[in-house]
């Protein structure tokens, strides 16, 4: 089963978090919880791209079987 909307999903999240995360350190001055949010984001983001790339190894595996 291809979960790829799952980790593009992922990513996408991860990338409107960073994005929120730089808005609240640059442009609101809110730093406190602007940090949670950049990691937050962070850990989004590359459990996308490794989801992704788990994805395609055991699918190419599965296939060649």
């Amino acid at each position: 089963m291809k979960n790829t909307a799952l980790f593009y999903a992922l990513l996408a999240l991860g990338i409107i978090a960073l994005i929120v995360g730089v808005i609240m350190r640059v442009a609101i001055n809110f730093h406190g919880k602007a940090y949670a949010v950049l990691a937050f984001g962070g850990v989004l983001l590359v459990a996308g791209i490794i989801g992704m790339f788990m994805g395609k190894s055991s699918s190419s595996a599965a296939s060649s079987k």
